[in-house]
């Protein structure tokens, strides 16, 4: 479902874009590795990684380089953290909901959640969007007890090099819909937030498909991350260096 009158107007050259965007990128694996486990030292903190293929680590090759691996390579100096990943390429809002009802119910302290950019691309309805990420937040506070989520925003697709003009553009616009409607209903609320800070989309940062962060960018996503945490925990974090 197109979100405005221009997006319906343009959508047969959208599409075309689309289907040439897919049919070239490369596609790269998710990262390997364990997918839960415990370490660390100190009192216990459980953890949930979850959502689409970044989470799931694509654009690096081991899960200690992505953003699980760095995430617990920060925290485990002060904490004995109890983790487990539950993410997958192509996810959707909607399949991250059925994924999230088959699992086993259990208890997390804290959840850290990439989920949209296939949300974007599929092009689902902001009112679909809200309605999704309403239940993927109730599933995680109440079916697994998780008492402060932390979601990370859309990135700047309209900065995606893999994306050619207009079709980045009108992405870019819809990830901003999205990420405005999760400031408003999670951002630093008591038992969530949003992580709105945009990685710096270069080669730097980025893997070589044009979507994805590479280890770089997972480190200096996972370092916000751990801010968000040891700030909710009452912890001083260490500072982020550029």
């Amino acid at each position: 479902m197109f979100n405005s009158p221009y997006e319906i107007l343009l959508s047969p050259l959208l599409i075309a874009q689309g289907l040439y965007t897919k049919f070239k990128t490369p596609r790269l694996a998710e990262a390997q590795g364990q997918r839960e486990g415990s370490i660390g030292q100190g009192e216990n903190l459980r953890l949930i990684l979850c959502g689409d293929s970044a989470a799931a680590g694509v654009g690096a090759n081991l899960q200690q380089e992505a953003l699980s691996g760095q995430v617990l390579h920060l925290l485990q100096e002060y904490y004995q953290c109890q983790w487990c990943l539950e993410a997958k390429s192509g996810y959707t809002s909607a399949a991250f909901i059925t994924h999230l009802e088959q699992l086993t119910a259990q208890n997390f302290d804290i959840a850290i959640v990439s989920i949209g950019v296939n949300d974007v691309t599929k092009i689902v309805s902001i009112e679909t969007w809200n309605k999704n990420i309403a239940k993927i937040h109730t599933l995680l506070t109440q079916k697994f007890a998780v008492k402060y989520v932390i979601y990370s925003a859309i990135p700047a697709m309209q900065q995606f090099p893999a994306l050619p003009f207009p079709l980045r553009y009108f992405l870019g616009k819809t990830a901003q819909q999205m990420n405005r409607q999760l400031q408003e209903k999670y951002n630093n609320k008591k038992d969530s937030t949003v992580l709105s800070i945009q990685l710096p989309i270069t080669t730097h940062y980025m893997a070589h498909d044009g979507f994805h962060p590479n280890p770089v960018g997972y480190t200096l996503w996972a370092q916000h991350v751990v801010q968000l945490v040891l700030q909710y925990q009452n912890k001083i974090p260490p500072k982020i260096d550029y």
